[in-house]
């Protein structure tokens, strides 16, 4: 069993690709009961890029408040066909949503790398988890995210070490997973793409004394499909192991008090037939399930209280912690808060102590 390691969070939007983007417009000219094409008015980004057979439209209300759901045959520039008629008749500029699966939300794409859309994958398809990748591709470009500045300031410390990565399958892509602290020009820190199945991929680097913004890119140069899932990238100021970029735990949990909560983000509602209704906030692109893993701790030395204590520091700053914990079927990093309780002091040597460990992923 090897240590757990946890650092302070830089909060990747979307680091698994389990959301599509979703995109409001209205019809291009009418749509009648019982056709399948529906033509659209087709702003940036184009349906043609959001949008692949399976996702999900809704349209509508019309002038009598009729409105109506389906799925998507096929798309092309500025219109979809849909699997089935349409049960109602629309007039042009009657609004009409869909809910992408080819664009993953706060992504966006550059060159001509063509995305290939988000995948869910179970036990025994290369993954250890169940969790959702997002295939990204072939050809050269790049898929891209800035994370935003904090009341004018850079989300990024100056002249700190980070550790980046995540869990990818590149086949036989060439390519990169790289983080910028300025207008792209050259990354701080790279992981070389160039392989391989699903496995966790890390690197550090140093940003520089004067980190201006903070741009994610995962880069092909290759013909081959890239999977990507599960980005973070951290750092452990303050902490004895700031100059690795994540601090590593050097106390074991005590056997067997590990334990791992789930839950998920659709509601059930009980209808007044007595039937169960489930109400799915994503709009079906998958549920949203978070973890809490909790685990007992005893006997440590002061150290490791100190360390935890520093980076609870960071998160009362109002940062996220990262937790990667090689559990199995959990994700293979966690953003949340991280909470210290019952904390007793050993009788015979003070300096060492108990306490219960809560990590909620949010």
């Amino acid at each position: 069993m090897a240590y757990w390691t946890m650092g302070v969070g830089v909060p990747i939007k979307n680091n698994s690709f389990r959301f599509g983007t979703k995109k409001e417009t209205t019809l291009n000219g009418s749509a009648a009961a019982a056709q399948k094409v529906i033509n659209v008015d087709n702003t940036s980004p184009t349906i043609a890029n959001l949008l692949k057979s399976g996702d999900r439209f809704s349209v509508g209300p019309n002038s009598s408040s009729q409105s109506e759901t389906g799925l998507i045959d096929s798309v092309s520039v500025a219109e979809i066909t849909a699997q089935g008629n349409l049960t109602y008749s629309y007039a042009d500029e009657d609004p009409i949503t869909f809910t992408g699966t080819l664009l993953p939300e706060a992504w966006t794409v550059s060159g001509s790398l063509t995305p290939y859309g988000i995948s869910y994958y179970g036990v025994g398809s290369g993954k250890d988890d169940d969790y959702c990748i997002y295939g990204l591709g072939a050809g050269s470009g790049y898929f891209e995210q800035q994370i935003a500045k904090f009341a004018g300031l850079s989300v990024l410390e100056a002249s700190t070490k980070y550790r980046g990565g995540g869990y990818f399958a590149d086949g036989n892509s060439v390519g990169d997973f790289s983080i910028y602290d300025d207008t792209p020009g050259s990354a701080f820190l790279t992981v070389a793409l160039n392989g391989g199945g699903w496995a966790a991929r890390t690197a550090t680097g140093t940003t520089s004394a004067t980190p201006e913004v903070c741009y994610v890119r995962i880069e092909s140069t290759g013909v081959g499909l890239i999977g990507a899932d599960c980005l973070f990238l951290e750092h452990a100021v303050g902490t004895d192991d700031a100059a690795n970029g994540v601090y590593t735990f050097d106390e074991y949990p005590v056997l067997g008090s590990v334990a791992v909560e789930t839950r998920e983000t659709e509601i059930e509602t009980q209808l007044l037939n007595n039937t169960l209704a489930v109400f799915d906030p994503f709009n079906s692109q998958g549920k949203e399930i978070k973890h809490t893993v909790t685990a007992e701790f005893g006997f440590c030395a002061q150290t490791f209280m100190d360390n935890l204590t520093k980076l609870q520091r960071w998160q009362r700053k109002g940062n996220l912690l990262t937790l990667h914990t090689g559990l199995d079927n959990i994700p293979p990093v966690l953003y949340g808060k991280m909470y210290i309780t019952n904390r007793r002091k050993d009788f015979y040597d003070v300096t060492r102590s108990s306490f219960t460990f809560t990590f909620k992923e949010v």
